[in-house]
């Protein structure tokens, strides 16, 4: 779901190639390690993931509205990782 949000503000151009990347790299490495059961590294995956969504918003790449939805989802993550 997250990958499909991104996929569309790339469409919109709200995100570049190079910023829709680098939070894709991030959504794999959690799930990369996540199929090793390193359940803390997946954790900081999602938490870079979130510092990067700040850092767009705070730099007025993405408005508050726009990132919502993708950070609803990292929280959601990391609610369920956190047991």
């Amino acid at each position: 779901m997250a990958v499909d949000q991104l996929d569309a503000l790339l469409a919109a151009r709200i995100l570049n190639r190079g910023q829709a990347n680098a939070l894709t790299d991030k959504l794999s490495a959690m799930l990369a390690a996540l199929a090793k059961d390193n359940v803390r590294a997946a954790i900081g995956k999602l938490g870079a993931f979130l510092n990067q969504l700040d850092a767009l918003v705070a730099g007025g790449v993405l408005s508050a509205d726009e990132a919502q939805p993708l950070r609803d989802t990292a929280i959601d993550l990391l609610q369920r990782l956190n047991g």
